[in-house]
C-alpha cells in the first residue's frame, strides 16, 4: 500500500471509524446492517468517555465518580440495572461507581456492550479504609460524599445540612472484595490504572482527572514512524537497535544509506559527488522515498536515527515534501559536556576496528593500547562543532514538521533507562483531532 494512502488513514482517523462501527454493528446486530451503518455515518456518534472506578470499600469511588463526571460531563451509575435498558443518557458514555465488583458483573456489563475506556483502581491500607468508612455523610441536593477528617465542606451551609449516611459492616465488605477483585483486575489489565488512595483527596482527584484527560488507547492498529533527533554521541544508535528487536520497526541509517548511493554510482549517488559530498534536499527526498515506501517499512514501522549534521533542516524539508511524516519526534537533550567525555576519550584498535573508551571501556593488554588511534571525528573541537550546528538547527527542523510537541528525553542517564523512557513515549496514543481532553 503506497505511504500516502496510509497517512491519509491515519490524519483523517479511518481505522478507528471503521473500528467503531463494526464494534456497533456487532453490539447491535440490526436487522438491517447496511441501513444502520449509513444512520451510523449521518448521526452524532461521539463518544466521551466511559470509566468504572473501583476499589474497596472507604477508598473514596464516589468522589473520585463524582470528580470525573463533573468534567467530563457524563453521568454516575450506581447499578448495573440502569445500563442494561438501553437509556439514551448514557449514550455518550458514564462514570461506572463500583460497578463491576466481580467477575459475574463484568460479564453483564460485556454483554450489554458496555465497553470501557478506563479503569481507575483505588487502594490502600485496611485501617486507613476503615476509618474512612465510618461517619459518612452526604448533602442530599447534590449526592457529593464528605467525611469529618478528610473532606469536610469549607462552607458551614453545606455542612449544616448534611446528612449521616448508615454504616456498612465493613469487615465482611472488605473480605469479600479482596476475594473478587483479581479476576476483575485481570480483565482489564490493559486499560488499568492504580492509584494509592493514602494522600490527600484533591491529589487523587488530580491523577485521576490526568488519566482520563489523555486520549483512550486507540483499537486500530497504528503503525510507529519516529524520528529520533539529538546530537552526535546521544545514544540514538543504541535505542534505534533496540526498537528494531523488539518492536519490529526499521531502523533507517541517513549517512548509510547516502553512502551506499555513493558507492553504487547511482544517478541521486554521481548527483552527490558532482556537488562535493553536499546531500541536496531532492536527493533526501528520493533516498527517502526509496526507502520508506518499501513494505517492510510501512507494515512494522520505522525510526530514523542518523543523518548528517549539516543537512537536518532539509531532512525535515524533505519529509514535509514528500508527505512522509514521523508521528513521533523525540529529541534526546545531553549537555555538551557529557557529549564531549563520550567522544573525546573514544579510540579505536588500527588492526581489528574495536572501540574502547579511556573511562568506560579501556584496554587492558598493552599491546592493544598501543595500537588504539583516535578518530579526527572524535576530537573534543570537531564534536563540540557537531553539537553546535544540530542545537542551531533543532527548533527549525521541529518547526517544519509542524511538531508543538516533541517528546523531550533526558540522555544523560543509564541506556536501559532512556531506552524504557522512549518506548513509553512511542506507546503513548496518538493525539486526535476528535479529543482534546477535558478541563476542569
Amino acid at each position: 500500500m503506497p505511504i500516502r494512502y496510509q497517512n491519509y488513514a491515519e490524519e483523517h482517523e479511518i481505522f478507528e471509524l471503521v473500528g467503531n462501527m463494526m464494534e456497533s454493528l456487532l453490539l447491535n446486530r440490526p436487522a438491517d446492517p447496511l441501513n444502520y451503518l449509513i444512520s451510523y455515518l449521518e448521526g452524532d456518534n461521539r463518544r466521551k468517555v466511559t470509566v468504572a472506578v473501583l476499589g474497596p470499600p472507604g477508598a473514596g469511588k464516589t468522589c473520585i465518580a463524582q470528580q470525573l463526571a463533573h468534567i467530563t460531563g457524563v453521568p454516575i451509575v450506581s447499578k448495573l440495572a440502569q445500563l442494561q435498558n438501553n437509556d439514551p443518557r448514557y449514550r455518550y458514555g458514564y462514570i461506572l461507581d463500583g460497578v463491576a465488583e466481580s467477575a459475574e458483573d463484568v460479564i453483564v456489563l460485556q454483554e450489554a456492550g458496555c465497553i470501557l475506556d478506563y479503569v481507575i483502581y483505588l487502594h490502600g491500607p485496611e485501617e486507613l479504609l476503615r476509618a474512612r468508612q465510618k461517619d459518612k455523610w452526604t448533602d442530599q441536593t447534590t449526592g457529593t460524599v464528605y467525611h469529618p477528617v478528610f473532606n469536610w465542606p469549607a462552607d458551614e451551609l453545606v455542612a449544616n445540612k448534611l446528612v449521616k449516611i448508615p454504616e456498612k459492616p465493613f469487615a465482611d465488605e472488605f473480605a469479600s472484595h479482596q476475594v473478587k477483585k483479581d479476576r476483575v483486575l485481570q480483565t482489564y489489565g490493559h486499560i488499568l490504572h492504580k492509584i494509592n488512595a493514602d494522600q490527600p483527596l484533591a491529589d487523587v482527584k488530580k491523577i485521576a482527572s490526568e488519566i482520563v484527560s489523555q486520549r483512550p488507547m486507540s483499537k486500530a492498529r497504528v503503525v510507529t514512524k519516529a524520528l529520533l533527533l539529538g546530537p552526535t554521541g546521544s545514544g540514538k544508535r543504541l535505542v534505534a537497535e533496540r526498537l528494531h528487536r523488539n518492536w519490529g520497526m526499521v531502523p533507517i541509517d541517513l549517512k548509510l544509506l547516502i553512502e551506499q548511493e555513493k558507492l553504487n554510482k547511482t544517478r541521486i549517488g554521481q548527483e552527490i559527488l558532482r556537488n562535493d559530498g553536499v546531500v541536496t534536499k531532492r536527493a533526501l527526498e528520493f533516498i527517502l522515498k526509496d526507502r520508506l515506501e518499501r513494505e517492510d517499512a510501512v507494515m512494522n514501522g520505522w525510526v530514523i536515527y542518523s543523518y548528517p549534521v549539516e543537512c537536518i533542516y532539509d531532512l525535515g524539508e524533505a519529509m514535509a515534501s514528500t508527505n512522509i511524516m514521523p508521528n513521533r519526534t523525540v529529541v534526546f537533550q545531553l549537555s555538551e559536556n557529557s557529549i564531549v567525555e563520550r567522544l573525546a576519550n573514544r579510540m579505536v584498535d588500527s588492526l581489528t576496528g574495536r572501540e574502547y573508551h579511556a573511562l568506560y571501556n579501556p584496554a587492558t593488554a598493552e599491546n592493544i593500547r598501543n595500537r588504539l588511534v583516535k578518530r579526527e571525528m572524535d576530537d573534543s573541537v570537531s564534536v563540540k562543532k557537531r553539537v553546535n550546528s544540530f542545537n542551531n538547527q533543532l527548533a527549525d527542523i521541529l518547526d517544519v514538521l509542524n511538531d508543538t510537541d516533541p517528546q523531550m528525553i533526558n540522555a544523560d542517564q543509564d541506556q536501559n533507562v532512556v531506552y524504557q523512557l522512549v518506548e513509553s513515549k512511542l506507546a503513548k496514543p496518538l493525539p486526535s483531532k476528535s479529543f482534546d481532553g477535558y478541563a476542569e
